[in-house]
């Protein structure tokens, strides 16, 4: 009799289960069309989230040493990979966070600038003043009419400080180095302070100079190859013919990176010297397998071009790279 009660019991109480079951999944259903209803963008956002690939392994050989400091005069170096989430991972330091004398490359930071306020079409003429810089490259004259892009490649290719005044004549050159300033703070760069648009030494001694760390120019370098990848087009470069806007031949742009061409998977580099700074040099350069890239930065070199290869090729040696 009791089993007969059971069955009879289990008979009735399934329909119910059932129906709960099927009530329930339809009620989330409903909430979440209604979610969706209320708010599609959010529901696209997460269906079109990218998803985020687990960093490549890189590891240390541990039978290559560092760099022997006593065979390395450069007074701050740097090498940190970006991997392609721009992750970063430091491969070698040496006084990373020393302030120092950065000379030409300060133009990176100038680049910067320029891309963010100019329109690169515009045609400039050429004063005396900017012709007064020290140093002649970028065989500027006076009365000359160019283009805001082509005096960018002058500035990255050949360093031309004649191109740089000329560009932050226009919008004054007090208020070109406070816009240098400015950017840096907002970009993060706490250890980088500009005092003229070209990074030439003061006139007077011990006078204020350009100055930032390894490690902030790394971050720079990062940034502009990220966001403003002309930079680094332009700094890939061995050679480029300049025209005038009439379409007259200025001349054939010859890039100071003796390293173009002798450095596998090199994207470009920025050089830079002064008496005081002495050899300063930032390069960028594909990581092995497409796996991002890295960036390289050497301050205060007695051999800039020699120190940088050497430092690119111990990195070669001491990291290996799961492809």
């Amino acid at each position: 009799m009791n089993l007969k009660h059971f069955f009879i019991a289990l008979a009735v109480s399934f329909p119910l289960w059932w129906g709960a079951n099927i009530f329930q999944k339809n009620s989330q259903d409903f909430f979440l069309w209604q979610i969706i209803k209320a708010d599609p963008e959010l529901f696209l956002a997460e269906a079109q989230a990218p998803v985020v690939r687990r960093s490549p392994a890189i590891s240390r050989n541990p039978g290559e040493k560092s760099i022997v400091p006593e065979d390395f005069s450069a007074s701050a170096a740097f090498a940190v990979w970006v991997d392609n989430n721009g992750r970063r991972k430091t491969l070698f330091q040496k006084n990373a966070d020393g302030k120092l004398p950065i000379a030409s490359v300060s133009k990176l930071m100038v680049a910067d600038i320029i891309l963010n306020n100019y329109d690169l079409s515009r045609i400039v003429e050429i004063d005396e003043a900017a012709v007064a810089r020290e140093e002649d490259f970028g065989s500027l004259k006076a009365g000359e009419r160019l283009s805001v892009k082509n005096l960018l490649y002058l500035i990255l290719m050949e360093s031309s400080n004649d191109a740089v005044w000329a560009l932050a004549e226009q919008e004054g050159i007090d208020n070109f180095v406070l816009e240098m300033n400015r950017q840096a703070g907002e970009s993060g760069l706490a250890d980088t302070y500009f005092i003229n648009p070209n990074g030439v030494d003061p006139d007077i001694p011990n006078g204020p100079l350009n100055y930032s760390t390894a490690r902030d120019l790394s971050r720079l370098a990062q940034t502009l190859y990220e966001k403003k990848p002309l930079v680094w087009d332009i700094l890939g470069l061995s050679a480029y013919d300049l025209y005038m806007p009439d379409g007259k031949l200025h001349h054939r742009l010859k890039n100071t990176n003796e390293l173009l061409g002798m450095v596998p998977r090199l994207i470009g580099g920025k050089t830079g010297w002064t008496p005081i700074a002495k050899g300063c040099l930032v390069l960028l350069q594909r990581a092995p397998g497409n796996q991002g890239f890295l960036v390289y930065v050497l301050l205060g070199s007695d051999d800039r071009f020699g120190e940088m290869a050497k430092l690119v090729n111990w990195a070669d040696r001491a990291w290996s790279w799961q492809e």
